[in-house]
C-alpha cells in the first residue's frame, strides 16, 4: 500500500485548493473584462444606429 503521510496529503489538498481558487479568479476576470468590451461595442452600435435615424 502507499505510505503518504497525513500532513503531506492535507499540504497537497490546500496546494489543490489554492490553484483552483486561482484558476476561478482569472477566469471571472477574463469573463467580466471580455462582457464589459461587448457592452461597450454593442452601445456603439446602438448610438451609431440612432445617430443615422433607422
Amino acid at each position: 500500500s502507499c505510505n503518504i503521510s497525513n500532513n503531506e496529503t492535507r499540504r497537497n489538498f490546500w496546494i489543490f485548493e489554492g490553484l483552483t481558487f486561482l484558476v476561478g479568479i482569472v477566469s471571472y476576470i477574463l469573463v467580466r473584462h471580455r462582457q464589459r468590451k461587448l457592452d461597450s461595442l454593442l452601445m456603439e452600435k446602438i448610438n451609431r444606429q440612432i445617430a443615422s435615424g433607422t
